[in-house]
């Protein structure tokens, strides 16, 4: 009897522990606060219907666009290729929030924001990622960041910022490819960022 009473014990806390994890408030662990995007982008849902990928910009008018991370009551996880720089506007400034974690190749390059925020927990920035962001100059990069890959940087402004939310250790570990982010050697950067 006290054998199933820790087994079931156990199970329970099992359980606890897995709806912990897969909800997005709660336990007191870290919160992934639900942000719905700016109106007007366009939505594709997952083969499994779990989750969204942004896949256009629809009739968005936003200056200050927001990549939300909630659409329909279901995440939005990715963003598709070379979505962002189908603007018909100029835009000011790209926000992608917590919880976005695929990314299109070219997926947050627009010629004309001049400040993009990208979220924590992302390791790989693909090549060719931020394009021709010809007026950037600030970027926000999230901790957790491992490599940003070849091209990425290639055709953006000269005059750049990185805000960086880990420590100036955790930057000289990241992984930079040389071939077309030759501008990045002549860029600030900033560690340790807690703003916005």
């Amino acid at each position: 009897m006290m054998k199933r009473k820790t087994i079931l014990a156990a199970v329970l806390a099992a359980v606890a522990a897995l709806i912990c994890a897969f909800t997005l408030a709660g336990c007191g662990g870290d919160e992934v606060e639900k942000i719905e995007g700016s109106s007007g982008l366009e939505y594709q849902l997952s083969a499994d219907g779990t989750y969204y990928t942004v896949t256009g910009v629809g009739t968005c008018s936003d200056v200050d666009v927001v990549i939300g991370n909630w659409h329909n009551d279901l995440p939005v996880r990715g963003i598709g290729e070379r979505v962002l720089r189908n603007f018909d506007y100029d835009v000011n400034s790209i926000t992608v929030s917590q919880g976005i974690d695929l990314f299109g190749a070219a997926a947050v390059s627009n010629f004309t924001m001049k400040r993009l925020v990208l979220p924590n927990g992302i390791e790989t920035y693909g090549s060719a990622a931020f394009i021709r962001s010809e007026k950037l100059e600030e970027i926000v990069f999230g901790t957790g960041l491992k490599k940003i890959e070849y091209d990425s940087f290639m055709g953006c402004g000269e005059d750049v910022t990185i805000y960086f939310r880990g420590t100036e250790a955790e930057w000289a570990e990241v992984e930079i490819e040389s071939q077309g982010n030759e501008l990045i050697d002549g860029y600030t950067v900033v560690c340790n960022y807690t703003g916005a």
